[in-house]
């Protein structure tokens, strides 16, 4: 049994979006500049197992709540994936993780790489554009 936040591989930060990535002290957050509401999008896909279940959430600042938690068993077989949405209020210096789990006795198995299948998309809805993303997280 293990939450694992998801070490990002790759930002994609347009400039001026209020949020930044810290790849080298602590690659797991992304951390607000510009205080606002923030959307975040999120998706999370695995390998099966058959044992267990996995889940993926957001978590602000290391601590409760969960955002948009998403709790599912696995055949085996097929994909584990998920994906779940959330505004969240962010002072200067908030962070945001997106942390995974599984209670099988396998590797939680994350499907990062060219597929892009783990991800977060975010943007202040203050002031940005509607339709046009801040960020993209990708693991790589």
């Amino acid at each position: 049994n293990s939450d694992t936040a998801i070490i990002w591989n790759t930002a994609y930060e347009q400039v001026g979006s209020g949020l930044k990535w810290e790849s080298g002290t602590t690659p797991t957050r992304i951390t607000c500049v510009t205080p606002g509401y923030y959307e975040f999008n999120f998706t999370a896909a695995f390998n099966g197992s058959a044992t267990g279940v996995r889940a993926a959430w957001l978590l602000k600042n290391g601590a409760t709540p969960r955002y948009s938690m998403i709790d599912l068993p696995n055949n085996g077989a097929d994909i584990w994936l998920s994906s779940g949405s959330a505004i969240i209020k962010m002072n200067a210096n908030d962070y945001v993780e997106l942390i995974v789990y599984q209670n099988s006795t396998l590797p939680l198995d994350a499907r990062g790489g060219a597929a892009q299948e783990v991800q977060i998309i975010a943007k202040n809805i203050e002031y940005s554009p509607q339709s046009v993303p801040c960020v993209i997280y990708i693991l790589g």
